[in-house]
């Protein structure tokens, strides 16, 4: 697994509010507004996280699309950081 798929799995964590946001208002007015139940296996609504599912279609996300590299991208059907730094790389099959 790449640094980066791990990294996607692993939120940062939560800050405090800036200094200066209008907490009162927006935070309570976005909250009334989210459906707890819309697309649960990528919104993460206890620290206000989206990361699209490679296995929903509605997603814009897939797969590097080198065979063994298993990081996610967006768009989807583009080749990874790494992947696309080294196109020419021979993947040798594991032993």
């Amino acid at each position: 697994m790449s640094l980066f798929s791990v990294t996607a799995l692993v939120p940062a964590p939560r800050a405090a509010d800036p200094p200066g946001n209008d907490t009162d208002g927006w935070v309570p007015w976005l909250r009334a507004r989210l459906d707890p139940g819309w697309r649960t296996t990528e919104w993460r609504p206890d620290c206000w996280l989206f990361t699209g599912s490679v296995e929903d279609p509605r997603t814009s996300v897939s797969l590097c699309r080198t065979n063994v590299c298993d990081t996610v991208v967006s768009p989807a059907g583009i080749f990874c950081p790494f992947c696309k730094e080294l196109p020419n790389r021979v993947v040798k099959p594991l032993p």
